[in-house]
């Protein structure tokens, strides 16, 4: 009996043995777990980290990159934007001189047009002063003397009454005829000297002017 007490007092202490055995097996396994996964967690937290670092620099360079390229185009946009109001003003310069060249030349145009008038006004009054008068009263006198010294009878100025006057007519034109002067000569510079002058003076158009608009023009030009 007494064997029987102690072979069941045995098996019950190598039962609790057994299980404690268990529990802190259990036990242990469970925090091997736990450390796996704290460790397992932090390496992610510092995998994250990392990730998070190289993600800041990355933006850190971008912006940087940005900064720099806003730099750059804006150091190019001024110098383009210099660059147009250079243009602009020289464009506006030209503009000035073309519409003053303009200007002057029509001036000139309207000058010479002037000259031209002036001229062949001047031309048609000396071509009139120059032209002789018909000479009408030489006429009368000369018939009239035809007239007395020659009386003629009434049948005879019947059948010809015209044969008095178209010899009164034609001694009157014989002598218009003869005393007709001749054409007057030029005494002033040629049309080649006058464009020697015009070209020493830098006139515009010298080359296309006649003769008395290079005089004109000439006249108004100062003198050098």
């Amino acid at each position: 009996m007494a064997q029987k007490k102690n072979s069941t007092k045995s098996d019950s202490t190598a039962s609790a043995k057994k299980s404690s055995s268990k529990a802190a097996d259990k036990k242990a396994t469970e925090k091997k777990a736990a450390d796996k996964k704290t460790a397992d967690k932090k390496a992610v937290e510092k995998k994250a980290e990392k990730a998070l670092s190289a993600a800041q620099s990355a933006v850190q360079t971008a912006q940087k990159a940005v900064v720099d390229s806003n730099k750059k185009l804006r150091k190019r946009a001024l110098a383009l934007s210099e660059q147009t109001e250079k243009l602009a003003a020289k464009h506006a310069k030209a503009a000035e001189k073309l519409a003053a060249a303009t200007k002057e030349s029509e001036a000139q145009a309207a000058a010479a047009k002037k000259a031209d008038a002036t001229a062949a006004s001047d031309a048609k009054k000396a071509a009139k002063a120059a032209a002789p008068k018909k000479a009408v009263t030489t006429a009368a006198p000369r018939k009239a003397a035809a007239a007395t010294e020659a009386p003629v009878d009434s049948a005879a100025a019947d059948t010809a009454p015209n044969e008095t006057e178209a010899a009164a007519t034609a001694a009157a034109v014989t002598p218009t005829r003869a005393a007709r002067p001749g054409r007057p000569r030029s005494t002033g510079p040629t049309l080649v000297e006058l464009r020697q002058q015009a070209k020493a003076k830098k006139i515009v158009g010298y080359s296309r002017m006649s003769k008395a608009t290079l005089v004109s023009a000439l006249e108004s030009s100062p003198s050098a």
